[in-house]
């Protein structure tokens, strides 16, 4: 078995958003590009409300700090293929504040000349599990 981070590189869209554990894709921007079920009711959001919109900015920005967005840039910004980055943090949300472990792994897909690279945030609410 692989963790979480290592089968979301290899993952379809579909998996990720029917995920038991909280996974949202941001783009080099940190823009929100999915937001799967779990990680909606984890932030009592929906993906309709908050695809688009900044995550740092508009969606959490207890996350602008150096440990979360500055870890996020230095991600995105690293050369090769995937990266997977492990990290514990508080969310502080109006209803109180939640302790979580949070996984990154960089994702780039290459088609022909097309290149997308994404982060993928994982969300841990409880104890890790290694493998999955």
């Amino acid at each position: 078995m692989n963790t979480v981070e290592q089968q979301i590189l290899v993952m379809s869209e579909a998996e990720i958003d029917a995920f038991p554990i909280g996974i949202l894709r941001l783009d080099r921007r940190g823009n929100i590009v999915s937001y799967n079920k779990a990680k909606a009711e984890f932030a009592h959001r929906t993906a309709a409300t908050t695809v688009g919109l900044n995550f740092f900015r508009d969606v959490a920005p207890c996350t602008a700090v150096k440990a979360f967005q500055g870890w996020f840039y230095e991600a995105i910004n690293s050369p090769g293929g995937s990266l997977i980055e492990r990290f514990k943090f508080e969310f502080r949300f109006e209803w109180g504040v939640k302790e979580v472990t949070i996984g990154m792994v960089r994702r780039v897909l290459r088609q022909g000349f097309y290149t997308q690279e994404s982060i993928y945030v994982v969300v841990y609410a409880s104890p890790v599990q290694e493998e999955w």
